[in-house]
């Protein structure tokens, strides 16, 4: 069949579920069936009054767009136009396969009419490819189950121009081979995904929300997961004032990443973000991103940089850096912010604020690193150690720069906390308490006795006192 200049055979049919002879096919224009039912359906659809909206029924409901290996033959052949344009009403009982040889350019199916299907697939089997594009404000894509993208093929989703996708669960790419990626992008363009998201499954995938767009997953979204997630890479990106919102979410993958970028862009996380669970995960908040979570966990050896002005981390709850899978680390800097109620940093981890970048939080030291460099922090209570702990350890707590470094009620030329610096579990001759200057010497800033007063070293019961050194230890120690 020759269609242009390009001789290309394009074949899209469907399985009823019913025997053979039981078919109650209609067909949208751009499409010919073999035999006289075809011919049917189109002068049918074309005596349709004007104006009326066709609504296309495919009994027993399976929509194969590409070519399919052999033991996905369609009974029913149909040619058309490449990309196969769905431009009136279809409703699916059960699944659509966009796929063929990857060798050649991908299937393609374009979606401009509300299209409603038990599952999707596209680019599903292997060395197949597949591309899917759902196009507003007309185009919708309703899924009563999976939709499945670069399933031990290439697979490829569009929504854009105010598209909408409704799914119960979502995979973007899947297996060894399988390669997924999918864009929600434009305003008005949504997917909402009522069930869990699988983001890079033993394989890679790619998501984009951006340019105003919005994808809501009231479920789990695992970036970088499944029994190989630590060689598994798989990218999340918000940008562009995009908006994804997510009820839990974990960073899994061995090199897996996830970037907020740009004003007004947001990841709302209701409620646990993990960066880690398994091996080093990166999450990038910049440029005016936002990420707001009920709580937030940075292990595995994982970063978060939060940078920029404007761009800023928030919980509710606690962010905890350093969990069993091992430390973590963040760096905010830049004239970003980290909020928290409350800051936990634990045996080898580091929380770092330089170049403006600003903490705001109660914060638990216990083994880890909290360096602050020419910032301004507003901290509560600030506790070194861990009460009644069988190993005390507090590692280190370094304020640097001979600007304001903690401040609580407002901005002042000295270091200065609320209340009293209270120290538990503190271990002489291990943990250390410095407060360095900027350079000159002497390299640390000494502390006022009125400061040192303040420092409160429980397992002692004493003050603090300074040493010619600059550290601080407990009086009379």
């Amino acid at each position: 069949m020759k269609i242009g200049a390009w001789n290309n055979r394009i074949r899209a049919g469907v399985r009823p579920l019913t025997a053979a002879s039981v078919r109650s096919e209609v067909w949208p224009l751009g499409f010919r069936r073999r035999g006289r039912l075809g011919t049917l359906a189109v002068l049918l659809i074309m005596l349709a009054p004007l104006g009326a909206v066709a609504q296309m029924t495919v009994g027993g409901g399976y929509l194969y767009v590409g070519n399919e290996n052999t033991y996905m033959h369609p009974e029913v052949d149909v040619e058309g136009i490449e990309p196969i344009v769905l431009r009136e009403p279809l409703t699916l009982a059960n699944a659509v396969y966009v796929s063929k040889d990857a060798y050649r350019d991908p299937a393609r199916l374009s979606i401009r009419a509300p299209l409603t299907s038990a599952r999707g697939y596209v680019g599903h089997s292997p060395n197949g490819e597949g591309m899917a594009v759902v196009y507003g404000p007309t185009g919708s894509w309703t899924l009563s189950g999976l939709l499945t993208v670069g399933h031990a093929g290439w697979g490829y989703l569009r929504i854009e121009q105010g598209g909408v996708v409704h799914s119960t669960g979502a995979i973007i790419g899947v297996g060894y081979y399988g390669k997924g990626e999918a864009t929600v992008t434009g305003f008005g363009s949504t997917w909402i995904n009522a069930g869990d998201f699988d983001l890079g499954v033993d394989s890679g995938g790619k998501l984009y929300v951006d340019n105003r767009a919005v994808l809501h997953c009231t479920g789990h979204l695992h970036v970088g997961t499944g029994w190989s997630s630590r060689s598994s890479r798989a990218a999340l990106h918000v940008r562009g004032g995009a908006r994804l919102m997510t009820g839990t979410a974990q960073l899994e993958g061995g090199r897996s990443e996830a970037f907020v970028q740009g004003d007004g862009s947001l990841w709302d996380v209701r409620e646990l973000l993990e960066v880690g669970t398994q091996a080093r995960a990166y999450l990038f908040v910049e440029n005016g991103g936002a990420l707001v979570v009920n709580h937030g966990r940075v292990s595995g050896t994982s970063r978060v940089y939060v940078r920029g002005l404007n761009s800023r981390w928030e919980a509710t709850g606690t962010i905890e850096v350093g969990a069993a899978a091992g430390p973590g680390s963040v760096l905010v800097e830049q004239g970003a912010r980290m909020t928290a109620k409350l800051l936990s940093i634990g045996p080898g981890s580091s929380v770092r604020a330089s170049q403006g970048g600003t903490i705001a939080a109660d914060v638990q030291l216990d083994g880890g690193l909290l360096r602050l460099e020419s910032t301004t922090c507003a901290f509560g209570t600030l506790q070194l150690g861990q009460a009644g702990s069988a190993t005390p350890r507090i590692s280190r707590l370094e304020f640097v720069g001979d600007g304001p470094s903690v401040v609580t009620f407002q901005n002042s030329d000295r270091i200065s906390w609320m209340g009293t610096l209270r120290i538990e579990g503190y271990l002489a001759g291990q943990d250390s308490l410095r407060i360095l200057g900027n350079g000159s010497y002497p390299p640390f800033l000494p502390l006022t006795g009125a400061q040192l007063a303040q420092i409160w070293f429980a397992d002692y019961n004493v003050s603090a006192q300074i040493d010619a050194d600059g550290y601080v230890t407990p009086a009379g120690l």
